[in-house]
């Protein structure tokens, strides 16, 4: 059949919803192409949809072993379920509370403990959408971004307000903003610091960046730092 290409998008949204087309990876880095496989190329047959309390009892945990320790409004706003739906699952499922309001899986808890601090001037490049700025409700972000800058790092479209902008972190913590585009074989990125950093720091962000325009066979890096 064929699909007019204004309507292909959200036949294949469907198909994906369904169960018949699973998305695999862009051809390059930084590419924007997206590409689809039959699901019944790499499993069995078509994927059965399931309710919702059922899904939702899989998906508590393995949303507590990505992004534990955190709470259970934090796991309703990354879901995007109501407050009943998640209390029905995060009740029924093992954890462990490692701090007030904030729980774990049980077989995590040891490393958890076990962790020491990230070493000083440690830079992290996140990109638009990370799942670590994407993981966690409004009021739960405190842990990698003061809430007076929230806004430099996330957009404003939305009812939440929650897509995750590119991000600096130092040291763990957000410093910066960034953006980048393509012009040829050169990478230009715009990066705007709402913390201050010293020169040193700023050195390494600028490595971090070169690392980043090797990554996406760019030959060239061009950073504007604001």
């Amino acid at each position: 059949t064929q699909v007019p290409e204004d309507k292909l998008k959200f036949v294949l949204n469907r198909m994906g919803y369904e169960g018949s087309l699973l998305r695999v990876g862009a051809p390059a880095p930084s590419s924007n192409a997206i590409g689809y496989v039959n699901a019944a190329a790499w499993s069995k047959g078509r994927f059965q949809l399931i309710g919702q309390e059922e899904a939702l009892r899989w998906l508590a945990p393995a949303y507590l072993r990505a992004f534990g320790p955190a709470r259970r409004k934090d796991f309703q706003w990354w879901a995007g379920i109501t407050a009943g739906a998640a209390k029905l699952a995060w009740e029924g499922m093992e954890k462990v509370e490692v701090e007030k309001g904030y729980f774990m899986l049980p077989e995590d808890v040891a490393d958890f403990q076990a962790s020491v601090a990230i070493p000083e001037d440690t830079i992290d490049l996140l990109p638009q959408w990370d799942s670590y700025t994407m993981g966690y409700a409004p009021d739960g972000r405190a842990r990698f971004v003061a809430p007076e800058f929230q806004d430099q790092i996330y957009g404003k479209l939305g009812a939440t307000r929650g897509n995750g902008l590119g991000t600096i972190l130092l040291d763990g913590l957000a410093c910066a903003g960034w953006t980048s585009r393509t012009k040829g074989k050169e990478l230009e990125v715009e990066a705007a610091f709402f913390r201050k950093v010293t020169a040193a720091q700023q050195k390494k962000i600028a490595a971090a960046f070169e690392e980043l325009a090797t990554f996406l066979q760019a030959a060239k890096l061009k950073l504007v730092i604001s």
